[in-house]
């Protein structure tokens, strides 16, 4: 049975144009009519051009094996979880903390925020990289701005000048001779963590034993290299305190099932349904087909307003293009191909045809996730508040290939916003507008925890992986307290291990029987 709205609850999300006062009609009806089409649910998938030698694989990954079940909305709202998170796997995992761009020369250096601490990212005489805790040793003044690059010869405390090398080793401690217990300068080198790098990217870890940034990664490079990530340049950088969980933010990009409800607009040029979904170990992808109706939108003669801006962004011109609405794709990629060698500059001879056209959509576990396109990447990062797991900060970057022959530009500086302060163009604008209200709800004693579908997999993926480094985490519910839902899904495990019984017992085996209301403790 179809969701259904009516005309006010749209107009809260996208002003309605068009659709008669007092009716109701469901999420693809209005879409369609926003769009100025009609509700076709049985158009194929989108034809696909045989893919060439080169480019991320395209093979889907074998079936995930994760079991469906609900996740606990304490996750996304409890201090206590929000502590055991940041001991059992901020403080253990790689996270993406800039470009090696920022620290090309010897005393280069930028710094980077991760929930309670701040790093310095720098490079040193002999050009080796270094992270260390953006701390004095002496009474905890930071060394530097909360964010930020520059240049330096040292990194000096400016409350009473205690000065350390770029290779972390003390350089000069005033009145040294006054202290009553001698000093072990050795002791007071800065505290440092793991770095690595990799596609342009620098990376940190905190635990001293961590695995190596190649081991986490796992496919990763394979699959990303080649859209030569090094040879783009910074155009846009944003950070956005959000009012949400950092895992809320993330969701919100993990899955296309909610883009026939707060985005229908994007229904006229991008196929929402006809997703491929994988999952690369703790990693996860979607790759979205892109120049072609979603299933949802009718196929039309004609491309729609926005088809034909994706024809002349491509390089093609709209009044020339004579194909129906599904063919767009596929002359999109069959232009870029043809240019490949004309501009050696982008990476159209690295990729598959696919990958001409379509959002090859990455997350790397935990906080990362990149929109790639085959001549720009938009990249995001949730990072999770430092006491409060209501809150998290958004960064937002832009990327695009650089023309040699061009001046390189500027590196842009970052801008920090409120949520409500700045203009993220109309899609993320939708997303920054509703994932407060996810977070009200989440809080709300009715709610108990996300209950996924089969399009929401990554999200699945990403808590599986999640356990990995806090554990699971049992949560006790009284039969009382169950709700409707959580019963009926008990019910449904009871009947498949009665299936599984009996299928192994002989015929003569007594009926098994168990009540749902037994099985009060659920891990999740």
């Amino acid at each position: 049975m179809s969701q259904e709205f009516t005309d006010s609850e749209i107009k809260e999300v996208i002003p309605a144009r068009g659709v008669p006062m007092g009716r109701k009609a469901t999420a693809a009806e209005f879409a369609a009519r926003q769009l100025g089409g009609d509700v076709s649910p049985e158009v194929p998938p989108p034809s696909r051009l045989a893919l060439s030698e080169v480019g991320t694989p395209p093979e889907k990954s074998p079936p995930h094996g994760i079991p469906f079940k609900l996740i606990p909305k304490e996750r996304y709202t409890d201090p206590a979880y929000m502590q055991r998170e940041w001991t059992g796997m901020w403080s253990k995992t790689w996270t993406l903390a800039g470009r090696v761009s920022d620290v090309t020369e010897p005393g280069d250096y930028f710094t980077y925020s991760l929930g309670k601490e701040s790093f310095l990212i720098v490079r040193d005489e002999d050009e080796q990289l270094h992270a260390y805790y953006n701390v004095c040793l002496h009474r905890g003044n930071r060394l530097r701005a909360e964010s930020g690059c520059g240049h330096t010869v040292s990194f000096q405390c400016i409350y009473h000048h205690w000065e350390w090398h770029l290779d972390g080793s003390v350089k000069r401690i005033p009145d040294m001779d006054t202290f009553p217990n001698k000093l072990d300068c050795d002791a007071l080198r800065l505290n440092e963590v793991k770095v690595g790098e990799w596609g342009g990217f620098v990376f940190i870890n905190m635990d001293s034993n961590c695995e190596s940034l190649e081991d986490f990664l796992g496919v990763i490079p394979e699959h990303l290299n080649p859209y030569r990530f090094n040879e783009m340049v910074l155009v846009s950088d944003q950070t956005v305190a959000w009012d949400c969980n950092w895992k809320t933010s993330v969701d919100a990009f993990n899955e296309a099932y909610h883009i026939q409800g707060i985005h229908p607009q994007l229904l006229s040029w991008m196929d929402d349904y006809y997703i491929q979904w994988d999952i690369l170990g703790r990693h996860t992808r979607m790759l979205v087909p892109m120049g072609v109706p979603s299933p949802r939108f009718n196929e039309q003669a004609d491309p729609s307003s926005d088809l034909a801006d994706m024809i002349e962004k491509a390089g093609l011109s709209a009044d020339d293009f004579k194909g129906r609405a599904r063919e767009v794709r596929k002359a999109i990629q069959e232009h870029r191909r043809s240019r490949q060698d004309s501009e050696p500059h982008m990476p159209y001879a690295n990729l598959n045809d696919d990958q001409l056209s379509d959002d090859y959509h990455y997350t790397i576990f935990p906080n990362w996730t990149m929109n790639i396109y085959p001549d720009a990447m938009m990249l995001f990062l949730s990072r999770p508040h430092p006491t409060d797991p209501n809150k998290c900060f958004w960064d937002l970057q832009f990327y695009a290939y650089h023309d040699p022959s061009e001046p390189r530009p500027e590196p842009p500086e970052r801008t920090y916003h409120n949520a409500t302060e700045i203009d993220l163009g109309e899609v993320l604008n939708q997303d920054a507008m509703s994932l407060p209200y996810v977070q009200e709800g989440m809080n709300s004693d009715a709610y108990k925890g996300l209950i996924l579908v089969e399009q929401e997999v990554r999200i699945l993926a990403f808590h599986h992986a999640l356990e990995e480094y806090v554990g699971p985490v049992r949560w006790q519910f009284p039969p009382s307290q169950l709700t409707e839902m959580e019963l009926f899904l008990t019910r449904i495990e009871v009947s498949k291990f009665r299936a599984h019984l009996f299928g192994i017992l002989s015929i003569a085996t007594l009926p098994f029987r168990l009540s749902p209301h037994q099985c009060t403790n659920k891990m999740i």
